[in-house]
């Protein structure tokens, strides 16, 4: 799919089967990265644990680590941010 929206937009221009076609392209790229993200979240999750079990579930100033499904999305971001980093070096 991606190649194919790929060619669609180098050459500039698209026909009737191609128009017809970019709902179901994107559609298939949603899904692709939706599955990514889930992925992602759940191992940033995973790494937010392990983190918050070596701490004690205690923060550097000694107040408690909120289990995952209470942290802020801001938070969670960065920990998937960090996730993608690591996989991204390993790759």
């Amino acid at each position: 799919m991606l190649e194919m929206l790929h060619r669609i937009t180098t050459r500039g221009y698209l026909n009737k089967r191609e128009v017809e076609a970019v709902p179901l392209i994107l559609r298939a790229i949603e899904k692709e990265l939706e599955v990514e993200n889930s992925e992602l979240t759940h191992l940033a999750q995973i790494a937010y644990e392990v983190y918050a079990e070596h701490q004690n579930w205690k923060n550097y100033q000694g107040n408690p680590i909120p289990p995952w499904d209470q942290v802020r999305d801001d938070i969670k971001g960065a920990w998937v941010s960090a996730i993608r980093a690591v996989l991204d070096l390993a790759k």
